[in-house]
């Protein structure tokens, strides 16, 4: 059981979050704003924390599904426009859930790193999760913050044996994010290696671990009957000119779009978040539990199979994000104080950074 003590700790640290976000985004707008620009806290949060994704997200939450939306799978959106039934405004009611599920984060994930290590390990893998460099993506208008909760939620269910919540927070992260069905694979491994591999003893409860691939099945089904066409989500990739690759091709194109100048900044800083991703999963052999590898080999995986002219490494910084097992890792693995505290201020200095030109409607990942 995690102490109550340590949970005022998880809370504190969920709040230098939001500050480091929220104040040096409203800051930046705030105080070098143009004349008769937004100056308020409401004004400059709503109107400069919703870019890209997020705009298509408020999309569908007022408009439904078309082919090039389709890419988006539904709960977020759905979420949103639930709020506005309610008199939210899709805007503020996408941003409370982020923030709202973010708590949950924090929550979930330092209760399932202390289930293997002790109250140091845990806070520290807190520490690195909510000061990762695109950790602002959870508090944004996207759907990071909810597909990361339901994750820790379904692994949490899953290493207490819980296996219906396993297999429901399952299948709707499947309803978030096309990668969350996927959880089925160390859901499954998580399930057999607590009953040591005898297969003798499976229970009846695995079954509840097929509501996961339910999710895709519901909104293939949705498409059928709005778009008459159950892959649209697949073909809607290539609006995004988003085709198939072998991952070291993505890693080629990535290097060889940095030496052409097509798009050099882009594409190096996906090189770094990619290889540092890729360490840390070297990192992670036989160092964490089988499951945890697993889920970070095939969140990995897939992303780097898919490539973009323009973009070798599509949006991998906040792809990584949710590779929570990572975090693990290298709070475990990294015990010089004065390498956790450069940790510490190179994360914090970067958050800072891309947080404030997201805010400005500039790409990051």
């Amino acid at each position: 059981m995690v102490a109550k003590a340590a949970y005022k700790t998880v809370l504190f640290i969920y709040g230098v979050h939001q500050a480091v976000v929220f104040l040096v985004v409203y800051l930046s707008h705030a105080l070098f704003a143009f004349p008769g620009a937004p100056r308020t806290f409401y004004e400059v949060v709503a109107n400069n924390m919703a870019h890209w994704d997020g705009r298509w997200y408020l999309y569908i939450a007022e408009a439904g599904y078309d082919v090039k939306s389709a890419a988006f799978f539904p709960l977020y959106p759905a979420m949103i426009r639930l709020l506005k039934g309610f008199a939210v405004d899709p805007l503020i009611g996408g941003l409370l859930i982020s923030n709202l599920f973010l708590i949950v984060i924090c929550l979930m994930f330092y209760r399932l790193v202390s289930l293997d290590y002790d109250e140091q390990v845990s806070t520290r893998a807190l520490w690195y999760l909510v000061l990762f460099p695109t950790s602002f993506y959870f508090s944004v208008l996207y759907s990071e913050s909810l597909f990361l909760a339901l994750v820790l939620l379904a692994f949490y269910a899953a290493r207490t044996k819980r296996w219906f919540w396993a297999g429901l927070c399952g299948m709707m992260a499947g309803l978030t994010r096309n990668l969350g069905v996927l959880l089925l694979i160390p859901l499954a491994y998580e399930y057999l290696e607590n009953i040591n591999f005898q297969l003798r003893q499976v229970k009846p409860n695995i079954l509840w671990l097929c509501l996961i691939p339910v999710a895709p099945a519901v909104f293939m089904a949705y498409l059928w009957r709005v778009l008459g066409n159950p892959l649209a989500f697949l073909d809607a990739q290539k609006f995004w000119y988003r085709t198939f690759a072998f991952p070291w091709q993505s890693f080629y194109h990535a290097c060889d779009n940095v030496v052409k100048g097509v798009q050099p900044g882009r594409n190096f800083l996906d090189l770094i978040f990619t290889v540092i991703g890729v360490l840390l999963i070297i990192l992670a052999v036989r160092k964490i539990r089988f499951s945890y590898l697993l889920y970070m080999l095939i969140w990995a995986a897939v992303p780097l199979s898919s490539t973009a002219p323009h973009a070798g490494l599509y949006s991998m910084p906040r792809l990584i994000l949710v590779l929570f097992p990572m975090y693990i890792v290298m709070a475990d693995r990294v015990k010089n104080r004065n390498l956790i505290s450069f940790i510490y201020v190179l994360f914090t200095g970067t958050l800072i950074y891309f947080s404030v030109i997201f805010s400005y409607s500039c790409w990051v990942a």
